[in-house]
């Protein structure tokens, strides 16, 4: 099942993003203009979202299903460039 992260630009997908760059829910916080309190909430509420037991478990999660769009991506272009290739040669 695909990975279903919270929408772009929303509270718990800015604080996903920066628990992928490894810094404190206190270091988030003064990012984002919010409390590490309200920090520890959207990060609990994102990692349930997407099925994460840990911050580490979430990042790799994100990773992953970054990957995998990324491949899905690779391969559609592939696929749009065969087309192409054979089209011409018809």
């Amino acid at each position: 099942m695909p990975l279903t992260l919270p929408r772009e630009g929303s509270r718990e997908r800015q604080v996903l993003d920066l628990i992928c760059t490894g810094i404190s829910n206190k270091q988030i916080g003064h990012e984002l203009g919010i409390s590490p309190r309200t920090v520890e909430i959207h990060r609990k509420k994102a990692m349930r979202r997407i099925g994460a037991t840990s911050g580490t478990h979430a990042v790799a999660l994100i990773y992953a299903a970054t990957i995998d769009d990324l491949n899905e991506q690779l391969d559609r272009a592939r696929a749009l460039q065969c087309h192409c290739e054979l089209g011409g040669q018809e």
